[in-house]
């Protein structure tokens, strides 16, 4: 894990997923999507010295310099609050589509109003 400047606010975003389709010799086809996706960006950076301000590390992972895995980022105040990777930390994504953590259904609900930053829905299990 390595600290990266972030990108100019309002960077372009699309969904990617996993998509594969199969044709058949019978005329019929399969289609397989993945449940999940994940962000694609398109980042900028004006004024900017590669070297100098630390953007060089985009440059090394584009290369492959640090393997060819994922590149995430993650959110400061996960790493402060949040023990767990977010399907864990957040089970509300699971609302989302989101893979569900345990063998039964959560139940949904708002959550009360507090000031501890909490989630604004809530999932239950019984």
């Amino acid at each position: 894990m390595q600290w990266c400047p972030a990108p100019l606010a309002g960077a372009q975003a699309s969904n990617i997923n996993f998509v594969e389709s199969m044709s058949f010799e019978n005329g019929g086809a399969d289609v397989s999507r993945s449940k999940q996706y994940r962000k694609q960006y398109a980042f900028s950076f004006t004024g900017l010295s590669e070297e100098l301000d630390g953007i060089g590390v985009y440059n090394k992972y584009a290369s492959g310099f640090y393997g060819d895995g994922l590149f995430f980022f993650a959110d400061p105040y996960a790493f402060e609050t949040n023990l767990f990777s977010a399907g864990w930390a957040s089970p509300g994504l699971i609302e989302q589509g989101w893979e569900n953590i345990y063998d039964v259904a959560p139940t949904f609900n708002n959550t009360s109003s507090n000031s501890y930053n909490q989630p604004v829905r809530k999932a239950t299990w019984s």
